[in-house]
């Protein structure tokens, strides 16, 4: 049941990011993966229930990729690359409007999705300051609990069509121009060297 549920899951993720989550019904998921709909209701309850549990997948994967990002990088600065490397992959076949979907019909899923955003994921900036703090190649004097909410802002403002308007805007481009905002912002004389460093041998910035 599990393994299935699973199935279900990899693949309404993979189709609700793709074409949007309106536009995907349970009669597609049910072609898609060769599976009669009674077996899908089976499985989940509603559609509902389905994408909250896909954004769930999702969180649980993001928290898997930081945690690898964290114990692979030798930095602090290395450790936010990696794990843009990974979001880059994640947000460019991403339809634009699925954040405002998911906020505008699916308000449970949203609402475990926005608490997960302002919980988890700040946490996660905030550890990673203090750890560019601790390395002295982030500034000592940084507002770490501004710092952070502000960069989650970041994050998520590139999905505001109001904002950033997908005909003008590509989501990958906006997000690596505020990665570099954000690094510079915080960055020590020790980091900047490094910064430096690591764009002479290429490894900075990501479209290159």
């Amino acid at each position: 049941m599990e393994e299935a549920k699973e199935r279900v899951i990899q693949k309404a993720d993979e189709l609700f990011r793709m074409y949007g989550l309106r536009s995907v019904t349970m009669d597609d998921l049910a072609r898609a993966l060769a599976m009669s709909k009674r077996t899908l209701y089976q499985l989940f309850e509603d559609k509902r229930e389905l994408v909250k549990q896909a954004i769930s997948y999702k969180m649980k994967e993001n928290h898997c990729i930081v945690k690898d990002a964290r114990e692979k990088a030798q930095n602090a600065i290395e450790e936010l690359i990696l794990i843009f490397q990974h979001f880059r992959t994640v947000i460019t076949a991403l339809k634009p409007t699925f954040l405002y979907e998911l906020g505008r019909y699916f308000p449970e899923a949203w609402q475990f999705f926005h608490e997960y955003k302002n919980e988890v994921i700040r946490k996660q900036v905030e550890e990673n300051l203090n750890r560019g703090v601790a390395e002295g190649i982030y500034r000592a004097d940084l507002r770490i609990d501004i710092l952070a909410a502000m960069r989650v802002e970041q994050v998520f403002t590139v999905f505001n069509p109001h904002v950033f308007p997908p005909e003008k805007f590509h989501f990958v481009e906006v997000q690596e121009e505020l990665l570099k905002h954000f690094i510079y912002g915080v960055l020590s004389e020790k980091g900047l060297q490094l910064v430096k460093k690591y764009e002479e041998e290429g490894k900075l910035w990501l479209n290159k």
